[in-house]
C-alpha cells in the first residue's frame, strides 16, 4: 500500500560523505537523531519529508551529535532496546510509516 502511493523511504546517500556536506544537503522537513534516551517519535506525521541519522556501531562523537542537534535533529528514541544500525534504519522506517498512516488516516 506504501509503496503503490509513493510513500517508499528514499536513501539519502547511499556514499559516504562528510557530516557537513550531510547537514548541508539534507532536505527540509522533520529531522531526527536516533537516540535511546531521546523522546518519544511523534505519534502522527504529515507527508513532509523526515531524516533520521543513525549512528554506527560505535556511536557518534559529541561533536557530530552537537552539530546535528544545531542543525535541527532532535533526538528521538526508536524503542527500548539498543539497535544494530542496520535494525535502526528498518526501526526507523517503519515508525515513520506508521505514523503517516495515522496522520493521514486518522
Amino acid at each position: 500500500d506504501l509503496l503503490i502511493k509513493g510513500a517508499a523511504p528514499d536513501v539519502f546517500h547511499a556514499d559516504p560523505v562528510t557530516m557537513e556536506q550531510f547537514i548541508r544537503e539534507a532536505p527540509e522537513g522533520t529531522r531526527w537523531l536516533a537516540d535511546a534516551a531521546g523522546d518519544p517519535a511523534p505519534d502522527r506525521l504529515d507527508a513532509e519529508p523526515v531524516t533520521v541519522v543513525v549512528g554506527p556501531e560505535g556511536g557518534l562523537t559529541v561533536g557530530e551529535v552537537d552539530r546535528l542537534r544545531a542543525a535541527g535533529y532532535r533526538s528521538t528514541t526508536l524503542g527500548p532496546f539498543t539497535l544494530r544500525f542496520e535494525t535502526a534504519a528498518l526501526a526507523a522506517s517503519a515508525i515513520v510509516a506508521a505514523a503517516r498512516q495515522r496522520g493521514m488516516h486518522g
